[in-house]
């Protein structure tokens, strides 16, 4: 039998896996429709909040064919379906924190920083300005282990 958590219960957990993947770092968990939305400024990337903050979607989507289905978790070995449909972030950068992640790149060696470029993927950059955009995928904080977000698994989508 499958447990439906509500939208205001994910979101708990949704803040609860954050802040003990993120200690620290203030984030605002809000609900709007059926998906819920996650706003932070600095600290760790999208691409990073994303990995965990995208475990509690309890909706799929497929652009191909324009299919919503849904998705079935595991969570302590007791199926749950989560009560927000879709989750999405967005990461607000200071210019002081661009400061820093410039200063760390810029202190880096020339292999170093060669090495870092090649490795990117994900967010495009605009333009050539790279200095603008070294932020967005710069990891000044790394995600410490989530006891919550361990415990779920996703078993199905349907």
């Amino acid at each position: 039998m499958t447990t439906y958590q509500s939208h205001a219960d994910t979101n708990k957990l949704i803040r609860k896996a954050l802040k003990e993947a993120f200690p620290g770092i203030v984030f605002s968990v809000r609900k709007s429709g059926g998906s819920t939305y996650i706003r932070w400024t600095d600290g760790p990337t999208q691409r990073a909040v994303d990995k965990i903050a995208k475990h509690f979607e309890g909706a799929t989507f497929d652009g191909m064919t324009d299919y919503r289905g849904g998705a079935v978790h595991s969570m302590n070995g007791e199926e749950i379906h989560f009560g927000a449909d879709f989750v999405f972030t967005t990461r607000e950068i200071t210019d002081a924190h661009r400061a820093t992640c410039l200063a760390q790149i810029d202190a880096l060696t020339c292999e170093a920083r060669t090495d870092w470029f090649n490795s990117l993927t994900g967010p495009r950059f605009d333009g050539d300005d790279w200095r603008k955009n070294a932020p967005r995928v710069w990891e000044l904080v790394n995600a410490k282990p989530s006891p919550t977000l361990n415990a779920i698994s996703l078993v199905r989508t349907y």
